[in-house]
């Protein structure tokens, strides 16, 4: 099981994999990794601080479960910016 800084350093796509596998810590590097430039875009694209919050928390409870639902192969970063355009969409 790769430690907390091998996990910080995997790719975007070995992350996938260790989250599928059950693989503790994974799902919070990608997090860690990616929430920052999500947050900023929700923030941008809803100009309200609050709901740019909601939308990065469901971005990311919605990326989980899709992640443990599926095996289909994704490119992590423009999809869960995806996930997120469709949530400030939704708001």
């Amino acid at each position: 099981m790769p430690g907390p800084r091998l996990t910080r350093l995997a790719s975007d796509a070995r992350l996938v994999t260790l989250v599928r596998e059950g693989r503790a810590g994974a799902f919070e590097a990608i997090y860690d990794r990616h929430h920052r430039g999500i947050l900023s875009f929700c923030r941008h694209m809803l100009s309200d601080q609050h709901e740019a919050e909601d939308a990065l928390q469901h971005t990311f409870m919605a990326a989980y479960s899709s992640l443990l639902a599926s095996g289909q192969p994704i490119q992590l970063r423009p999809w869960l910016f995806t996930i997120a355009r469709n949530r400030c969409y939704s708001v």
